[in-house]
């Protein structure tokens, strides 16, 4: 058994990062701040009992989506609104709003691996297929709820980035899913896996 893939997605310097790693051994190597040191941190941060992720580490990049998003949430507030068009730009927030993922594709030998340990992320049985996925995402919970609560904020000189800074922890949750890498389905994985993906 052996990792294939890893993708990472608004992580510190790693905006949307995919690395495949060979058979035999893969080196990391670049300049200062090309994101070396982030691959390694979210890593250990999204698979360790470290849960102190914070709106610090999602990239810079997310910072603009993260205001678009907001200005898109703003034209549902506006009277008239038809519920089609507010579902609609509803809808699209949440599909939208950033979350930092690792996801680290398997890939095993059906004669040789013992697939105790990864049978909850294998998402097809078919014959021809010998891949699991997992996918760790540090998501929003509420993320109508968050933007409401920035809306309705008392002082309205704070603006949207440093308020997000004191208050997203509380709307974001990190999680875990089996992903099928063909079809993008995603199931859920509840209880314990941050120990089943140690192992």
């Amino acid at each position: 058994m052996r990792i294939r893939n890893i993708q990472v997605r608004f992580f510190r310097l790693l905006a949307n990062t995919s690395i495949n790693l060979e058979d035999d051994i893969t080196l990391i190597v670049g300049r200062n701040n090309t994101g070396k040191t982030s691959l390694l941190e979210v890593i250990k941060m999204l698979t360790s009992n470290d849960d102190s992720l914070s709106f610090e580490d999602f990239s810079q990049s997310s910072y603009s989506l993260f205001k678009e998003l907001n200005k898109e949430f703003e034209k549902t507030l506006v009277p008239g609104i038809s519920d089609g068009d507010k579902e609609a730009i509803e809808i699209d927030i949440q599909n939208r709003f950033p979350k930092i993922q690792l996801q680290i594709e398997f890939h095993y030998d059906k004669l040789k691996d013992s697939l105790t340990e990864l049978s909850e992320f294998i998402t097809d049985l078919d014959e021809e297929r010998n891949d699991a996925c997992v996918l760790l995402s540090y998501e929003p919970i509420n993320t109508l709820g968050l933007l409401k609560m920035f809306s309705n904020r008392e002082d309205k000189k704070i603006t949207l980035i440093p308020y997000f800074k004191e208050n997203l922890n509380t709307f974001y949750r990190l999680r875990c899913y089996a992903k099928d890498i063909k079809s993008d389905y995603q199931r859920e994985i509840e209880l314990g896996f941050k120990e089943k993906i140690k192992k």
